[in-house]
């Protein structure tokens, strides 16, 4: 009876004990602050200009075209991803960088500090992060086994010219529609909100990853970032950057499928555009980010609101990342003391 009881009720045991570890924090608060505003260069105060270059860039922890693929990278190959996105970011030469799915310390990208790395070689005064993934083991890809990730330290950055201020973040829900223990595994959704100085202004910068899979999750995310937009008033300037898995723009060349999932998959944007008042800074021409080695559609994006008046804007080919980056560049208002004159958009 005994031995059948332990063939019944081992790999449960086994199961539980693994699951336990599993779940675990890979870094704790006091080894790794979960969030942080980070000044390499103290009392740097930006030469006042009159235009702003932005852009967002989701660098797939520098797995380039392997990202989400089951492929095991080697050390080499990480690093020369990090160089190809540092080499894109200096040619866009971007005040203010929104990234997305960068690796603070992981299993799969040799423990580099993607943050850090890729400032050493960019000199950005300041940054800040947000951690959104900390976990001892990740199951995925599903399979094989043998590919699973093991630690896991990852989030989103702001890379910055301007003083950040302060950093206030937005928590989002996970998927309802999951089951409990697969949201134990679930990446953790959060906006980055930053005020930056600009002289004697201040400027509001979101920096967001919006849900990726489930739709009406997204949706609700967006509404929720929207009305927080929307209730900081007209008197604040903002811009937002980030990927919102949402689309703007896609290639003709789909299949009527498809396109129609694409046009699906642009509510959330749509949402937020109409709620917030905000623009999409996007030229006549569409431009595609994803997926880098063959781009068909548009779901990173620069939202700005009147305070700001779009130049141009545009991607890098490279597939340094699974996404391609996307810059703008903005005239900003004039500030005065009679008051704020706002540029109009049909200049």
């Amino acid at each position: 009876m005994k031995k059948i009881f332990l063939i019944l009720f081992s790999p449960i045991l086994i199961f539980s004990i693994f699951l336990i570890y599993a779940i675990q924090p890979s870094v704790d608060e006091k080894e790794f602050p979960l969030h942080h505003v980070i000044h390499f260069q103290e009392n740097v105060i930006p030469v006042p200009k009159p235009t702003l270059t932005l852009a967002t860039y989701n660098i797939g922890y520098a797995s380039g075209e392997k990202n989400n693929k089951g492929a095991i990278l080697t050390k080499e190959e990480v690093l020369y991803n990090l160089d190809k996105l540092a080499l894109a970011i200096q040619k866009m030469n971007p005040d203010v960088i929104g990234l997305q799915e960068v690796d603070f310390k992981s299993y799969r990208s040799f423990d580099i500090n993607q943050l850090l790395y890729l400032n050493q070689k960019l000199g950005y005064p300041f940054a800040a992060y947000v951690v959104t993934w900390n976990k001892k083991y990740v199951a995925w890809p599903y399979w094989p086994l043998a590919l699973h990730f093991r630690s896991v330290v990852s989030g989103q950055a702001v890379l910055s010219r301007y003083p950040i201020e302060q950093q206030e973040l937005l928590h989002f829900e996970k998927p309802q529609d999951n089951a409990f223990w697969y949201n134990w595994f679930y990446l953790d959704r959060i906006a980055q909100k930053l005020t930056l100085t600009d002289g004697d202004q201040k400027i509001i910068a979101w920096n967001v990853h919006l849900e990726a899979f489930k739709q009406k999750t997204r949706n609700e995310q967006a509404r929720i970032l929207a009305n927080a937009i929307r209730d900081l008033g007209k008197g604040v300037s903002q811009f937002v950057l980030g990927d919102f898995n949402s689309v703007s723009a896609y290639s003709e060349n789909l299949k009527l499928e498809k396109i129609l999932k694409m046009e699906e998959d642009g509510e959330a944007l749509k949402i937020i555009l109409n709620t917030s008042q905000l623009h999409n800074a996007e030229p006549l021409e569409p431009v595609f980010t994803m997926p880098s080695w063959e781009a068909i559609k548009k779901i990173d994006h620069i939202l700005v609101d009147d305070f700001f008046t779009f130049l141009e804007g545009d991607n890098l080919q490279l597939t340094a990342s699974d996404h391609l980056p996307y810059w703008a560049s903005f005239k900003k208002a004039d500030f005065s003391t009679d008051g704020l004159e706002i540029p109009s958009r049909d200049k």
